[in-house]
């Protein structure tokens, strides 16, 4: 019969320990350091949506999704010359540097090209343009 584990990180830490067959008396997580971890991931993430938001004001969602592609290359390429060596699933392959060079030639892209004023709201003047040669506005 398997001793009782006090928390779900019981058999980690027990594995850690090198233990075999389960966890033992004592071992695992204390509920202080999963509450602590759950406040620090509650703390990450209201800072993480609140810089989303700000940048979301400030750039628009296409700037967001370019700032998240750029983020993801450097994920791959990051992880690619970190832990490469470690586990050789994270080596870049023709896959990721596809997705590397499709990601960062977007991103360059987007930069290079010149503002889409056409799509842009009429203002009060391009209104009374359009009205004086007899275009009414759609309804």
């Amino acid at each position: 019969m398997q001793p009782k584990c006090k928390t779900p990180f019981s058999n980690v830490r027990a594995a850690e320990a090198g233990a075999t067959g389960g966890c033992t008396e004592g071992a695992g997580t204390s509920q202080q350091e999963v509450l602590a971890w759950y406040v620090l991931n509650l703390a990450v993430y209201i800072m993480h949506n609140t810089f989303y938001l700000e940048t979301t004001k400030h750039a628009g969602a296409v700037g967001n999704g370019l700032v998240n592609g750029v983020r993801s290359a450097t994920v791959v390429l990051s992880s690619a010359a970190l832990f490469c060596s470690q586990k050789p699933s994270l080596c870049l392959d023709v896959p990721k540097c596809i997705t590397v060079v499709l990601l960062v030639a977007g991103g360059l892209v987007y930069t290079a090209a010149p503002p889409a004023t056409y799509l842009a709201a009429p203002t009060a003047r391009t209104s009374k343009r359009l009205a004086a040669k007899g275009i009414k506005k759609r309804a």
